[in-house]
């Protein structure tokens, strides 16, 4: 995804112009994790730094580290992103020139459950993110989808290379291009399980990853906590083709790139937000800022144009950007969601960005004495299959009679029947009650209610069971029907 050119840039405190050949480059942005615990993020003041590629460097006390990488790795991630597209804005959608935009409804997600960890995997988070949105507008399906599912396949979820080292838009596309599907969080062992393991192994002792001058490979076992082959891949949403698009650079000047950006968000998609911030100071900057502040101020995320990269201390990140606001001319923002939890001030997990910024940010590359642009704004155009209503009835006995209840004849008892979503828009489901699989009736002088004799999935309704003193005792086997579907649960009828 990346072009080269000769550019002129000012740069110099004298203002000479300094030829450099200009990468328009994707970074792969990756990896500021959080700490243990819910809502307890910080960033040190200096970060112990490795500069090994893929490797994680702790930013004091309980803080988030760091990706970084050699110049060698760094070059090659530009390159390989040259082939990327385009994104396609639509000159049928006429946007506002001031309006309000927040495509958060469609993301179904827990704030304080949102929360990489310290795996550095929050291009994982962003990209599913864009999913996750994609999934509700077309379907109707608003489910959180499973990053645990795509760190414990991708990569085979071991080596140097597993998620929790880091990645892009384009790596998560191209993963999922050759899967057809993505699942829910909700499936068996599909939650996110991967909040202490590092890029190079598990946690250590004292809250720090394992990461040596050889990491990550040497003396560690790198990858998810989570086999794969643990995970259920039922149910599922299967889609036709997946794609990752960018906006290229140069954005300037800055109407133009606003103008972009709300228009593919104005096409429903929620987009991937990489930016890369050149040393400490800017990353302790900026996490003064999501620790300390509110969510109600806003970043400049274009401040530190002409700053040098240092291979030591930068680093970068990415998350989702959902929409946007600028009805307040002095407070014009864009909604970002994070993946560090929630802090005090930060109770949904999200941070602003300031929509008057540099679009064409620039840090200088002193390895290849060249510039790159540190903002990357992407995106997932991606076609859902039909999602088809599906749902199950359970039901639970007393303990003592395992699948059923045991009354009285003239008396009455109670079960509960769970009517649980499995896919698609949920639809009213209306229940019944009568004998066994086969059709029987229900037995002489036996009456049922419900509570709730229809609903939505997921719902409960308290089945009531009536005998009367005609009731012969005896065992019975009942069965509950929902409509829609050919949907039932048995249990036992005890009469004595």
């Amino acid at each position: 995804m990346t072009h080269s050119r000769e550019y002129v840039v000012g740069m110099t405190s004298a203002g000479r112009a300094v030829k450099a050949e200009l990468v328009l480059s994707v970074l792969l942005v990756t990896v500021l994790l959080s700490s243990p615990g819910i809502g307890t993020h910080r960033l040190g003041s200096v970060p112990v730094t490795e500069g090994i590629p893929g490797c994680q460097a702790q930013n004091g006390e309980l803080g988030h580290p760091i990706m970084h990488y050699t110049p060698e790795a760094l070059r090659e991630t530009l390159q390989r992103m040259k082939a990327g597209r385009a994104a396609t804005t639509n000159p049928n959608i006429m946007v506002p020139a001031t309006a309000r935009l927040d495509l958060l409804p469609y993301l179904q997600y827990t704030p304080v459950q949102r929360d990489q960890g310290w795996a550095g995997n929050c291009w994982v988070w962003a990209s599913t993110g864009v999913m996750e949105v994609s999934l509700d507008v077309q379907t109707g399906v608003k489910d959180r989808l499973s990053i645990q599912y795509f760190d414990s396949n991708y990569q085979a979820g071991s080596g140097c290379n597993w998620a929790g080292c880091g990645g892009d838009l384009d790596e998560f596309s191209t993963f999922y291009s050759g899967v057809g599907y993505a699942i829910p969080w909700s499936n068996t062992n599909a939650a996110y399980g991967d909040t202490y393991q590092c890029c190079s192994g598990p946690l250590q002792g004292g809250y720090s990853c394992p990461c040596g001058d050889s990491c990550p490979c040497t003396g560690y076992q790198a990858g998810t906590a989570v086999p794969a082959a643990s995970i259920s891949t039922s149910p599922s949403y299967s889609f036709s083709s997946i794609s990752d698009s960018w906006l290229y650079h140069p954005m300037s000047p800055p109407a133009t790139a606003i103008a972009a950006i709300k228009n593919i968000l104005s096409q429903n998609k929620a987009m991937y937000f990489a930016f890369s911030l050149p040393d400490a100071g800017a990353w302790t900057d900026f996490g003064n800022f999501w620790n300390n502040q509110p969510e109600s101020v806003s970043y400049d995320m274009g401040k530190y144009n002409g700053y040098t990269y240092d291979y030591g201390t930068g680093g970068g990140h990415a998350v989702l950007l959902v929409g946007y606001d600028d009805t307040n001319p002095s407070d014009k923002y864009w909604i970002m969601v994070n993946s560090w939890s929630t802090t005090p001030g930060r109770p949904n997990g999200i941070f602003h960005v300031k929509m008057d910024l540099n679009y064409d940010s620039l840090l200088y590359d002193p390895y290849y004495s060249s510039w790159f642009y540190n903002l990357w704004w992407g995106t997932l155009s991606i076609s859902w299959n039909p999602v088809s209503f599906d749902y199950r009835l359970y039901n639970s006995g007393s303990s003592s009679n395992l699948g059923g209840i045991s009354v009285v004849h003239g008396s009455s008892g109670s079960i509960t029947i769970s009517s649980t979503l499995v896919n698609g828009p949920t639809r009213t489901v209306t229940l019944s009650c009568d004998g066994t699989a086969r059709g029987d009736p229900l037995p002489s002088g036996v009456t049922c209610s419900f509570s709730l004799p229809s609903g939505s999935p997921s719902f409960v309704s308290t089945l009531t069971i009536l005998t009367s003193s005609s009731t012969p005792p005896g065992y019975y086997t009942l069965k509950v029907s929902g409509t829609l579907l050919p949907r039932q649960t048995l249990f036992i009828l005890l009469v004595t």
